[in-house]
């Protein structure tokens, strides 16, 4: 009896597991496709397609991937500079350094000879205030009961006016601590043999050492010696140099100058590309569109997001329930290797 029970679940189980195994080998993934006639757009190499008024070229299709792409031929962009950084003015040119300019500390003369002048003319206003209260010293005499008048109304007004100073002083904000000073160049150095001269680095930057013919030791700014050749530049200069990522030589203009780095703006050529994957959704300029790739020189795009969505819902749900199955076979043979050890294993007694 316990071969024959064995045997019976055995049997079904296998029965259980071949279906399993027969709607796998049978079923058919749905796959994500656009009709035709529901495609918004149909493009082949070399087409333009046009979204928000930039028009993208089809530059590549290579049957399940593809590349838009728009030029900009007038882009303005940008390329930074940091202090002690290596650039070309010209190709296969001369290596210049690039050197920001440590800022002058400001003169404060001006402004001294300023309230100089000003304290001037206060004493002479002083002077003057003086004479008018000699003059009117009798008439002050004369009318001694109205001032008495006044000056109590006058105590008035200068109780409250102190109330209101005091009330202004405790509104008054804190002047706030001026900023560092920004520098106003940079220079870019040519680079020159270190043995030949004798280059001390100082705390406001490099100087060269020279001798005179007396024997004396005089430090030249770096920038300012005759022999290593030096262009500087300041916020709002044009500048011509050689950029990288062009391969040509560009005319730009200093935008930016900081303790650390230089910006320098210029107009090139700026490509924007877009990658297709059939499938795929793909989000250009703000707009999606769904992908498809009926042919390998042809693609399609549209714009019903939703019905595409659609689509890669019901190929996950496919993909769930295929993989419920092959769980459905697993667990149906170790079932039946379980059942099969357990009807051939001997009885006591």
């Amino acid at each position: 009896m316990q071969f024959r029970a064995g045997a019976i679940y055995i049997v079904l189980f296998l029965v259980v597991a071949a279906g399993a195994y027969g709607v796998i080998a049978t079923a058919e993934s749905p796959t994500v496709t656009i009709d035709e006639a529901d495609a918004d757009h149909q493009l082949e190499v070399g087409d333009d397609f046009t979204v928000n008024d930039r028009t993208y070229n089809v530059s590549e299709l290579t049957g399940d991937t593809g590349t838009l792409e728009h030029v900009n031929e007038s882009a303005i962009l940008e390329v930074e500079w940091s202090d002690g950084d290596t650039v070309q003015l010209e190709e296969d040119g001369d290596e210049y350094t690039v050197m920001i300019n440590d800022p002058e500390e400001a003169e404060d003369e001006a402004d001294e000879d300023d309230n100089g002048d000003e304290a001037d003319d206060e004493e002479a206003e002083g002077d003057d205030a003086d004479e008018a209260e000699d003059e009117n010293g009798d008439d002050a005499d004369e009318n001694g009961d109205e001032a008495d008048d006044e000056d109590a109304g006058g105590d008035e007004a200068e109780d409250e006016n102190g109330d209101e100073a005091d009330e202004a002083e405790d509104d008054a904000e804190v002047p706030e601590e001026d900023e560092e000073a920004q520098p106003e160049t940079f220079t870019l150095l040519e680079d020159y043999d270190e043995d030949e001269y004798q280059i001390e680095e100082f705390e406001d930057g490099q100087y060269v050492i020279v001798e005179d013919d007396d024997g004396t030791l005089t430090a030249i700014p770096i920038e300012e010696f005759d022999e290593i050749e030096g262009q500087t530049y300041e916020v709002g200069d044009s500048i011509e140099f050689y950029d990288d990522e062009t391969e040509a030589v560009v005319e730009g203009q200093v935008v930016d100058l900081s303790a650390d780095t230089v910006t320098i703006e210029y107009e090139g050529e700026e490509v924007t590309e877009h990658e297709l994957e059939n499938g795929q959704t793909v989000a250009i300029d703000g707009e999606e569109f769904g992908v498809y790739f009926p042919s390998e020189d042809v693609v399609y795009l549209t714009e019903d997001i939703e019905s595409f969505e659609q689509q890669h819902a019901e190929i996950e749900e496919y993909n769930d329930q295929i993989h419920g199955l092959w769980w459905v076979v697993v667990l149906s043979l170790v079932t039946v290797s379980l059942i099969a050890g357990l009807a051939f294993m001997p009885v006591r007694g």
